[in-house]
């Protein structure tokens, strides 16, 4: 949210940056910082998708990493983009899904 901000017109860089503070504080337990584990588990989804000749966006593999590392369940409503690192033990669920 921060780079989007960065990415915005100046002259609306201080109003998108009220509900992006507004956001961190009030997800402030929720939101974890990228440690070397993660950074670990990052280079072996890059080296598997290699492996296997696939790609995947670059934020989408480090959202992935963070949960193998962490051991959390990526929920996404796009499970199928996902399913690709299934054999890295990376589990998702659908919140959106009745």
């Amino acid at each position: 949210m921060r780079f989007g901000i960065e990415l915005a017109d100046a002259g609306l860089r201080d109003v998108l940056a009220v509900p992006v503070e507004q956001t961190e504080s009030d997800f402030a337990e929720a939101i974890e910082a990228v440690d070397t584990e993660t950074l670990i588990h990052w280079k072996r989804v890059f080296a598997f998708l290699i492996s296997i000749r696939r790609t995947l966006p670059c934020e989408d593999t480090l959202l992935a990493a963070q949960c193998l590392a962490k051991g959390h369940v990526l929920a996404t409503d796009n499970i199928k983009h996902f399913a690709v690192l299934k054999p890295l033990g990376l589990k998702t669920e659908n919140p959106l899904a009745g």
